[in-house]
């Protein structure tokens, strides 16, 4: 089955980002509901799903390689807030059952939220001449629905 008609065919929730990781086996999809799953392309199942809290369509998502850690993470936005989730469970922490999906290393955790002082349309990570990905800036720029362009810094990056 195609992953995305498999949990994105109904009219109530349509894809409206996408985005894939550097090996090309990990997929995020971000939905017209404020819903955003990270999938293995390998499975029809995602791995999670999370909600931002307006319910607000996703506007953009994109991964991203943590500096010094390597860990990596996903970036989500709607007009309201960027959302900053992990990718992968921490190397540092052993996860159990009882503690799976509940430990603020665990896959599909909360690393960070921005809220934006005017409504956003799209965000990208920054870097300079020596990291123009931006993979360790921590620099995120948001344009929106104002004049000048709202940034960012997030030390979680």
């Amino acid at each position: 089955k195609n992953v995305i008609s498999n949990l994105f065919g109904n009219q109530q929730n349509q894809v409206t980002s996408l985005a894939f990781d550097s090996s090309g086996m990990k997929i995020v999809a971000g939905t017209s509901n404020g819903c955003v799953s990270l999938y293995d392309m390998r499975s029809s199942q995602p791995l999670f799903t999370k909600e931002h809290r307006y319910g607000l369509p996703i506007h953009t998502v994109q991964f991203h390689k943590g500096r010094g850690s390597g860990n990596l993470s996903i970036l989500s936005g709607d007009s309201k807030v960027v959302q900053i989730w992990r990718a992968e469970s921490s190397s540092s922490f052993s996860s159990s059952p009882e503690t799976e999906g509940s430990n603020k290393f665990s896959l599909g955790s909360t690393i960070s939220t921005i809220e934006a002082e005017a409504d956003m349309t799209h965000f990208l990570t920054i870097g300079d001449a020596s990291d123009p990905q931006g993979q360790s800036s921590g620099l995120i720029l948001c344009a929106g629905e104002q004049q000048k362009i709202q940034s960012y810094y997030s030390p979680a990056l």
